[in-house]
């Protein structure tokens, strides 16, 4: 179970690096331009993930999930109160959450069906 867990923490790293290096790629003022959907910029959907990563970590850190209601109106919330944060604080904010969700998956139990295991044990 150890040497998939492994190859689960390794896939995520190496696609986590690849997204990081298509921004790498990209200027500020291009993140910020919406149309990677309709009403949304690139830096939006950073945020997104941010948002979303902070929920992992909190959950994981508190061994259970708190419920966020409508999923839609969270993502509206959070949207909203990153609205107007520069690019680069959005990137930092997101580089610092994944290392916390790297972190806590190594360290935290995880719930699988009706018991909870270590994860380091799968």
């Amino acid at each position: 179970m150890k040497d998939r867990k492994n190859a689960v923490l390794a896939a995520i790293d190496d696609n986590w690096r690849q997204f990081r290096g298509s921004l790498d790629r990209l200027i500020s003022e291009d993140m910020s331009k919406p149309g990677v959907q309709p009403d949304r910029s690139v830096i939006d959907i950073v945020g997104h993930v941010t948002s979303w990563e902070w929920e992992l970590v909190t959950a994981l850190d508190r061994y259970r999930i708190e419920p966020v209601g409508n999923i839609d109106q969270f993502n509206e919330r959070e949207l909203l109160r990153k609205n107007g944060t520069e690019a680069r604080e959005t990137i930092e904010e997101m580089e610092k959450y994944t290392g916390r969700c790297v972190i806590c998956s190594r360290k935290h139990r995880v719930r699988t069906s009706s018991r909870w295991i270590h994860s380091e044990n799968y």
